[in-house]
């Protein structure tokens, strides 16, 4: 039986070997194809992470950047690597799109973005630390030396837990407990992060988690939600997701024990 870590290996591999190939004109108004998260960070989990794929386009492309021929040249290619084998992993597919337009890059002119209700990339933003640090171009141009430098992402906490918590609330009209819970979990990466290491790498967290971030009511909780998350196998071992409004307050006691103790 193959790993997904083999097959997200194989569609890295396959993007850089075969868009050099493909016609120049399909891909005009694409600036860049590239790999961010956890396989160019080093911490892709088997049967659980998701590959990012980032098609970031040229200035201009506007609305219709889902329907550029470029972009379904990409999809195509992926696609054909794949072959039809599983992909299970927390995203739907294994392979999470991110669509750019080059009006959404935190360009050294425009600056970082601050969290917001969508369309928002933390990558842009309060992790863009992570964008800078682990990146994987596959074909075009590589985005970093034309972004903004990361901001500390203190600066941008209070954007990020009032954000959170407008999407809980959209979510729960919907009763989409994954997403809640997935985006509980990167505010407990956040937390970490103010507390304590500059890192998103998962397969630390558990740890640093414990060690960083100061007691708290739901901390205990917290772990819980850590470890049901790095832990689940797809499709055979998802984790149990708890009722939205633990999440709700899970992500209202962090922001309250991050302002207590860094004055945010």
């Amino acid at each position: 039986m193959y790993s997904t870590k083999q097959l997200a290996q194989e569609v890295v591999e396959g993007l850089k070997s075969e868009l050099p190939k493909q016609d120049s004109s399909e891909l005009k108004n694409v600036y860049s194809v590239c790999i961010s998260g956890s396989y160019a960070r080093g911490d892709f989990l088997d049967c659980n992470s998701d590959l990012d794929i980032n098609v970031i386009f040229k200035p201009g492309v506007g609305s219709q950047d889902r329907d550029d021929t470029g972009y379904l040249l990409v999809q195509s290619v992926v696609s054909k690597i794949i072959g039809g084998r599983p992909f299970p992993s927390h995203a739907p597919g294994g392979i999470d799109w991110d669509p750019l337009r080059w009006e959404w890059l935190p360009t050294s002119e425009v600056g970082p973005i601050p969290p917001h209700d969508s369309p928002y990339f933390p990558p842009f933003g309060i992790f863009l630390f992570d964008f800078h640090q682990h990146l994987e171009v596959c074909w075009g141009e590589d985005p970093r030396p034309i972004l903004a430098s990361p901001p500390p992402p203190a600066s941008m906490v209070q954007a990020w837990f009032k954000s959170s918590l407008v999407k809980i609330e959209r979510l729960s009209e919907i009763g989409d407990r994954r997403r809640v819970a997935f985006g509980a979990f990167k505010s407990l990466q956040l937390a970490q992060i103010i507390f304590g290491e500059l890192t998103l790498d998962k397969t630390q967290l558990p740890e640093l988690y414990k060690q960083n971030v100061p007691d708290f009511p739901m901390k205990s909780a917290g772990e819980r939600v850590i470890q049901g998350y790095i832990r689940a196998k797809y499709p055979d071992s998802p984790p149990e997701f708890e009722e939205i409004e633990f999440y709700r307050r899970l992500v209202i006691e962090l922001w309250d024990v991050i302002r207590e103790h860094k004055k945010c």
